[in-house]
């Protein structure tokens, strides 16, 4: 394998890095994203349609993944190529600690997708997963 990652050019070496990157934070790897930052690697790279690891890493529920790549400086506020924001993939997670953090940061819970959903919306089609709380977007 690192016989072919040494002849890969550079910028197809980036994208097989970025790949590696949303993969993990997909998975929920923190040990790993962690590693890799202390190690200089770039965590702001954006996928084909606009996607960050940061809304990979929602996207799944990995909260600690989301927290850690804010306090490094992941602006939460970014919007893929749908109009989708952190909030909107936090809640199709399910996870209402994670539907809660963004809100906790400021974001606009009104923000709508290209397809016209709000975070509730999404919310109210995929369930929450908590043990007895409802999530009240509108009480940020």
């Amino acid at each position: 394998m690192l016989s072919i990652l040494k002849r890969l050019p550079f910028d197809k070496l980036q994208e097989f890095a970025d790949m590696c990157l949303f993969t993990l934070t997909f998975e929920g790897e923190e040990a790993i994203v962690r590693h890799l930052h202390s190690h200089d690697m770039v965590l702001w790279a954006r996928d084909e349609m606009g996607s960050k690891a940061l809304h990979y890493a929602a996207l799944e529920g990995h909260l600690e993944i989301v927290q850690f790549l804010h306090q490094e400086g992941a602006d939460i506020h970014i919007k893929d190529q749908n109009d989708t924001i952190l909030l909107h993939k936090a809640a199709i997670s399910g996870d209402l600690a994670l539907v809660k953090y963004p809100c906790e940061q400021g974001l606009d819970v009104n923000a709508v997708n290209i397809n016209g959903q709000t975070a509730l919306h999404l919310v109210v089609i995929k369930g929450i997963r908590s043990e007895r709380d409802t999530p009240s977007l509108h009480s940020y």
